[in-house]
């Protein structure tokens, strides 16, 4: 409100109570229109859906909203009593016009949200403001340090990843999972169900690809296996004994529905073609390779004929396993070079945005004096050919089996 409280619990961005909010959205405009304006497609993931989620739901907390802001914006404001945000976050709202970097008027004015209840937007490497007496007291900070304005996670851990020229790639591999590029302007069509983001290295881009559940296919069966932390090497060492395709095992990792390339919120997750004798190893190694093969189908949208991305940078905690990092690497046929600081990615270039902001570094390239590749894992030829026939299999079994999983949701 205009005293800065928050008047509602935050909704995280894998909340999907905005379905309907987000097909109305695309009855209000094109799909083609909406992506050229925005970048994006309409889901309900995207705080547009959300923000109308609370108009119609609790319209006293709307009516009261004076700003809308992301988590780090609150932060911001906290410090600095600046209410402000930075493109990339603000290219994810679907009410920002990703070529001009300011919010639509006509896109506001379309979906009914008062473009004076979105926050003023700066450079991710600006300082935003300098810490408040009052921050100070709270937080033991000096008065007067600067705050520089940070990014979205993604697009920051872009920048983390190293890839601060056009052209350059990054695989996170954490709770989800996505492939996101650098570009000098956006990419794709919105056919392919990939879309932009604003990147924090001001002028440039961050074409996108997210998957909702990697990891968190790995630890959901974890949990249901009770493998802790200090069985997982050994465990990892059995299923290196298990040839590609896991025993005749394909797992489809939709276990909080899908974004790219499907953007359906009713997909759910199966393993098929399991027998009498399938081992928990074998189950476990049937999930890295679905959650590969889910992001070898995000990296053919961005790359139908193979011949542009040839290297990936790999971040994340998965990419700390040897084995799935070689899988990704034959289903995907690329070189996966896995950065010496993984899990760290996104503070790192969040701490990169601080350093040029404030004059400490000269520009992004010194991204290199910090990140650099610890392994470099290459595509095994047997593999990749096997890999390549199960990727076919893969998309058919989605294809097949949706209007099933639709059912499914549906509590049928």
């Amino acid at each position: 409100d205009k005293e800065g409280n928050p008047l509602y619990p935050h909704i995280l961005w894998a909340d999907q109570r905005s379905w309907r909010e987000s097909n109305w959205i695309k009855e209000q405009i094109s799909e083609q229109r909406l992506f050229e304006l925005t970048g994006l497609k309409a889901t309900e993931t995207k705080p547009l859906s959300k923000i109308l989620w609370l108009q119609r739901n609790e319209p006293d907390v709307f009516a009261n909203t004076h700003r809308f802001l992301n988590c780090k914006d609150y932060l911001v404001f906290r410090m600095t009593n600046r209410i402000c945000t930075d493109p990339s976050d603000a290219s994810s709202t679907l009410l920002f016009h990703i070529l001009d970097e300011a919010w639509s008027v006509d896109l506001c004015h379309t979906f009914g949200v008062p473009i004076e209840k979105m926050p003023d937007v700066v450079q991710s490497s600006a300082i935003a403001g300098y810490v408040t007496p009052q921050a100070a007291d709270s937080t033991g900070l000096l008065p007067g340090t600067p705050v520089v304005m940070g990014g979205g996670d993604g697009c920051a851990a872009n920048l983390g990843a190293g890839c601060v020229e056009d052209g350059d790639v990054h695989l996170s591999l954490g709770t989800s999972a996505w492939i996101m590029q650098s570009s000098d302007a956006p990419l794709n069509r919105v056919e392919d169900g990939l879309y932009n983001y604003c990147h924090v290295v001001p002028g440039m881009y961050s074409p996108t690809g997210a998957m909702q559940a990697a990891g968190s296919s790995y630890r959901w069966f974890s949990d249901i296996i009770e493998l802790g932390r200090e069985d997982r090497l050994s465990f990892e060492k059995d299923m290196r004994a298990i040839k590609p395709g896991a025993n005749g095992l394909l797992y489809l990792p939709h276990l909080m529905g899908e974004r790219s390339p499907y953007w359906n919120p009713k997909a759910r997750g199966a393993f098929l073609g399991l027998k009498r004798e399938t081992s928990r190893e074998e189950m476990m190694r049937a999930i890295l390779e679905g959650v590969a093969m889910h992001l070898a189908v995000i990296r053919e949208r961005f790359d139908p004929t193979a011949d542009q991305i040839n290297s990936v940078n790999a971040i994340g905690g998965g990419a700390r396993s040897d084995l799935w990092c070689q899988i990704l690497s034959d289903v995907m046929r690329v070189r996966v070079n896995r950065l010496s600081r993984l899990e760290e990615a996104g503070g790192l270039g969040v701490a990169v945005l601080a350093g040029v902001g404030t004059k400490l570094f000269s520009d992004f390239n010194v991204i290199h004096k910090f990140q650099t590749v610890e392994r470099v894992f290459e595509p095994e030829s047997n593999s990749a050919s096997f890999y390549e026939s199960r990727l076919a299999l893969f998309k058919e079994a989605y294809e097949v089996t949706r209007h099933i999983q639709a059912k499914l949701a549906d509590g049928m």
